[in-house]
């Protein structure tokens, strides 16, 4: 990045009946101390009064596009298909970000040419909050500025959604965001970014903060866990060759969710499924040897 205007970055919003957050969100990004960012607002077929809100408060400072309802993943590539910018940070609606997050992931940027994904910690809030009141998970912090991303995550995703700030053509080399998952799309992309050798920074500090809600995907446990194992089977063919701790990091955590889902579908009375996927789980554990 040379002299002059700075280079542009992209803020997509994916958004579903989110009338009573979407206002404190756009707010939000408006307060960014980076000079030079667009909003982007995907509105995927909200019901509510998305478009008169932002007509009426946003018109000049968004880019606004409505699709019929397909899901954040879609919502998401359509936004990458619309963004201008050099880099892209992606924004949950219900979510928010420190005022210098950007400006302080585009300063790593400058200062490493090679980097192309910038990302840092977050801590959790909840409704009607908008300060931190838990920090990340001890396993997410233990990964935090590893050089071997790709074999961090085959062990579990650290990565939340609106952490990274990102090179544009670097998700559109890596397919942006997989939409026939469940869920996990945001770890599918990482892992699809990081097994092509792209290079990941770790910026220090809590730069974001992560929304807990009762009526939120990833507050259903076991369509997450149905999304993380379609995403790490498809992990198992990012590479040619997995190393012995890739394949043992990978088989970790494939027992670890297929018994999760185990106890999910005995809990329920399904002790077929149950079963199944206790096998499964028994048979990834790399106690049980590696194949």
């Amino acid at each position: 990045m040379g002299s002059g205007t700075p280079p542009l970055v992209s803020i997509i919003i994916p958004v579903h009946n989110s009338g009573s957050w979407i206002r404190g969100t756009i707010d939000n990004v408006l307060s960014q101390s980076y000079p030079c960012c667009e909003i982007i607002i995907v509105d995927d077929g909200s019901t509510h009064n998305t478009k008169h809100l932002i007509d009426a408060h946003y018109s000049e400072s968004v880019k606004y596009v409505y699709q019929d309802n397909a899901g954040p993943a879609r919502a998401r590539n359509r936004g990458v298909d619309l963004a201008s910018g050099e880099y892209i940070q992606f924004l949950d609606s219900d979510d928010f970000l420190i005022p210098e997050k950007i400006a302080r992931q585009m300063a790593v940027f400058t200062a490493n040419p090679e980097c192309h994904v910038a990302y840092c910690d977050f801590a959790f809030t909840s409704d009607g909050m908008n300060i931190g009141i838990e920090e990340s998970p001890a396993a997410y912090k233990e990964k935090y500025g590893t050089e071997n991303v790709f074999e961090a995550l085959l062990d579990g995703n650290f990565i939340v959604i609106h952490s990274p700030l990102t090179r544009t053509d670097v998700i559109r080399s890596c397919g942006a965001f997989d939409a026939t998952l469940a869920s996990d799309e945001d770890y599918d992309l990482w892992l699809k970014i990081a097994a092509k050798g792209y290079r990941f920074c770790f910026v220090p500090g809590v730069l974001a903060f992560y929304r807990r809600r009762g009526n939120s995907v990833s507050t259903n446990l076991f369509k997450q866990s149905k999304g993380t194992l379609q995403v790490l089977n498809k992990a198992k063919n990012y590479r040619a060759k997995l190393t012995e701790q890739e394949r043992i990091n990978l088989r970790r955590n494939l027992s670890r969710e297929h018994g999760w889902t185990s106890r999910h579908y005995l809990h329920q009375g399904h002790y077929s499924k149950g079963l199944s996927a206790l096998m499964q789980s028994t048979v990834n554990n790399p106690i049980n040897g590696l194949t």
